[in-house]
């Protein structure tokens, strides 16, 4: 292989390279995946995260719909997580830590949601990563004045990222350029 044919791949695989960094950086929305061990599940849940926004401001929406109720996280996540005990963290963003299940708490972590709807006093949401010595909740709660029956419901959770149509689009023109490029210079 020629000094130029490796200088020309080299430049397509560093703008092929510098083209998924910038898609990866953008917000990413994630799905909620609720398994229950009791009582009623959510019926979806997802939110919006950008890792690369200010500390504060990375969830845009979060939101986690219970049959007829729906519940928005974004506030409560936006301010991270109440601690209790000494087995975990007390800095960084402690609501994806527990969202996206890399801590904060001491192994073994065991990571769940929690949810009670409880008419005229209150509704309670919460995502809970229960480690060794401690664990951290991100929790909503909220006065209700409604009427109807308490129900509620516990299980454990997982995200899976939902792959968005515009990062194929950022990505594909970018893609079929260095290809055309290589196809001439190769």
């Amino acid at each position: 292989m020629s000094i130029h044919k490796t200088k020309t791949l080299l430049k397509i695989v560093t703008l092929l390279a510098l083209s998924v960094g910038a898609v990866a950086a953008a917000p990413i929305t994630y799905n909620i995946n609720f398994t229950t061990t009791g009582g009623n599940a959510p019926s979806s849940g997802g939110f919006v995260y950008d890792s690369s926004a200010a500390l504060g401001s990375r969830f845009s929406i979060f939101i986690v719909q219970f049959g007829i109720y729906t519940i928005d996280f974004t506030s409560a996540a936006n301010t991270n997580a109440t601690p209790s005990g000494s087995g975990c963290g007390t800095t960084g963003d402690l609501a994806a830590a527990v969202m996206f299940q890399t801590g904060p708490c001491k192994s073994p972590n065991v990571y769940s949601w929690f949810f009670s709807y409880s008419p005229g006093n209150f509704d309670s949401v919460s995502f809970k990563d229960q480690g060794q010595g401690g664990s951290y909740l991100v929790g909503f709660l909220n006065a209700d004045s409604g009427t109807g029956t308490p129900f509620g419901g516990t299980g454990s959770f997982s995200v899976s990222a939902t792959p968005e149509p515009s990062s194929i689009l950022l990505v594909l023109p970018a893609l079929v350029a260095m290809i055309v490029r290589a196809r001439r210079t190769i």
